[in-house]
């Protein structure tokens, strides 16, 4: 596991990330295909800086742009700008996160394996799905989610 140092800001920034990009109704319906998603989510970030293709700090990771829709995305998306500006995620969300990071740390198997990238197919753009979505989950992207809310996590072409 790359090194990310628990601290509260950095589970508050992961945890509003998540709450941006795993429903909430998931955790009533499906809880383990929930947890599964936020695992994800969180080791994505983690796998993020760990990579040279990516700024090395959860904050950066957070913000760069057009990687989380609700956080960067595109204006139609009416995104908040940026991981401060984002609200804060619940005290539920952020132990979730908490313990993710800290299973992690102690060898736990990634949900996502070194996967670096994801996305919905079903709000991606005819553009994005032919150029790298439709390839990363035809070469092996791990499938999570359910109806609308599916993700492909794997690593883009190229």
């Amino acid at each position: 596991m790359p090194d990310v140092y628990l601290t509260q800001r950095v589970i508050d920034y992961i945890s509003r990330v998540v709450n941006t990009e795993v429903p909430a109704s998931l955790k009533q319906t499906d809880p383990a295909e929930y947890s599964r998603m936020v695992n994800a989510v969180v080791d994505t970030m983690v796998n993020r800086t760990a990579s040279d293709a990516y700024p090395n700090t959860i904050t950066g990771v957070a913000n760069q742009s057009r990687q989380f829709s609700k956080i960067t995305g595109p204006s139609s998306l009416d995104p908040y700008g940026s991981v401060q500006a984002t609200p804060k995620a619940s005290q539920a969300l952020q132990s979730m996160v908490a313990g993710r990071i800290a299973d992690l740390a102690q060898g736990a198997d990634s949900e996502i394996n070194g996967a670096l990238s994801y996305a919905n197919p079903n709000f991606s753009d005819a553009s994005n799905l032919a150029e790298w979505v439709i390839p990363m989950s035809e070469a092996g992207a791990v499938k999570l989610g359910r109806g609308d809310m599916v993700h492909y996590h794997g690593l883009a072409p190229g």
